[in-house]
């Protein structure tokens, strides 16, 4: 459980409780906590694999393997390739550097 499930958790169980409360108890900015306990925002770790599901994602991390075990590394342009086939749409050029991290 991490610290929003937490806090999430404590806002449930006392709802007379104050966001600044929460905030001070669990050492999370307000701005943030009211943000993502409300649905207004969400992690940043989340939104960085959303064109892949993640099936698509296992798929494409085969093709890459699969290409690997023959000694041919693909470029980042076609691995954008292959995901842009899975995901069924055009994705950012910076797209592969991010889902690598």
């Amino acid at each position: 459980m991490d610290q929003f499930d937490a806090a999430a958790a404590y806002k449930d169980d006392k709802p007379s409780a104050t966001w600044q409360e929460i905030s001070n108890a669990f050492d999370i900015p307000k701005t943030t906590l009211f943000g993502r306990l409300t649905g207004r925002h969400t992690s940043h770790e989340g939104a960085a694999k959303k064109r892949l599901s993640e099936a698509q994602e296992k798929v494409l991390v085969s093709k890459i393997n699969q290409y690997a075990s023959f000694n041919i590394l693909l470029t980042p342009k076609e691995v954008r390739g292959i995901a842009e086939m899975l995901a069924g749409e055009k994705l950012g050029v910076n797209w592969v550097s991010t889902f690598i991290r």
